[in-house]
């Protein structure tokens, strides 16, 4: 009951009254105990004054569990966090990736090519995304060939999902791939009959808050202004909250794209603009 939080209502840390349970559990038992040996009658006379071990047990000077301890009590007692979410502190670097939501409602809308044509994330069987999350279990498995493979379980805001990950994605990313670390994800949607959504992992990178505020672009004088539809092409795959500026240089002017323009923090964006514009044409600060 402490380990869940029953007792927070009483003003006292969980490590405090974890420190003292056991004692004050002894002396309960002890006043047990007397009380059985002098036993009074119904009407026999009971002198409050002397109060019992346990009402004089002391709080200790502790500081408080770590927020992230005191949610795994939570998560290990009870099977759901109750005080808040391990990822709450990256909520702003997850926004602009995809979700374990959006991914679980293909199942729910899978055979219906209507209602999968006005999905506002659009995704299908096979789609790119990137999802970030927590790495909650690993299994490693052998191919044929003996080579390692891992099944991940990634757990965000909103859910959880099984991450296949094959022999030549797990050499490159295993350190990364750790219970208890956050991680970015970018993938391929698989999608069974009668199976849930599955991610088969491409890309794998650390969740970091420090993710960049802006990101800058130049033409230079020697691209054609033309290119500009093809950057809005490319920003458009990236949807997020990152600011994105545009330098062009024959008119020596800086312009702010719109905020359907903004861009999520994402490895592949930087390939790909850096492939259109050239890497000195594209900074994130």
């Amino acid at each position: 009951l402490i380990r869940c939080g029953a007792f927070d209502s009483l003003g006292a840390y969980r490590s405090q009254l974890i420190a003292i349970h056991e004692m004050t559990l002894d002396s309960v038992m002890q006043e047990r105990k007397r009380n059985i040996a002098g036993q009074v009658s119904l009407f026999g006379e009971i002198t409050p004054s002397e109060p019992s071990n346990y009402q004089r047990d002391h709080l200790p000077n502790l500081e408080e569990f770590p927020m992230k301890m005191l949610l795994t009590m939570e998560k290990e007692m009870t099977g759901v966090y109750i005080s808040g979410h391990p990822l709450d502190e990256y909520k702003n670097a997850l926004e602009g990736y995809s979700t374990t939501m959006d991914i679980m409602e293909l199942q729910n809308i899978e055979g219906n090519n209507e209602l999968t044509a006005n999905l506002s994330n659009n995704l299908k069987d096979g789609s790119t995304v990137t999802l970030g999350g927590l790495v909650m279990e690993k299994k490693i498995k052998y191919t044929k060939n003996n080579n390692a493979m891992a099944f991940v379980t990634l757990e965000d805001l909103y859910g959880m999902i099984e991450v296949i990950v094959f022999p030549q994605v797990l050499q490159k990313y295993s350190s990364l791939l750790e219970e208890d670390k956050g991680i970015v994800i970018k993938g391929r949607i698989s999608m069974r009959e009668e199976e849930e959504p599955k991610l088969i992992a491409n890309e794998v990178e650390a969740l970091v808050n420090e993710k960049p505020s802006k990101l800058y672009l130049m033409i230079s004088s020697d691209q054609n202004s033309k290119i500009q539809k093809d950057i809005s092409h490319v920003l458009k795959k990236y949807k997020g909250n990152i600011p994105v500026y545009l330098y062009v240089e024959s008119m020596k002017k800086t312009f702010r794209y719109q905020p359907d323009l903004w861009i999520r923090r994402d490895s592949g964006l930087l390939k790909e603009l850096s492939s259109l514009l050239g890497e000195k044409c594209v900074k994130m600060v």
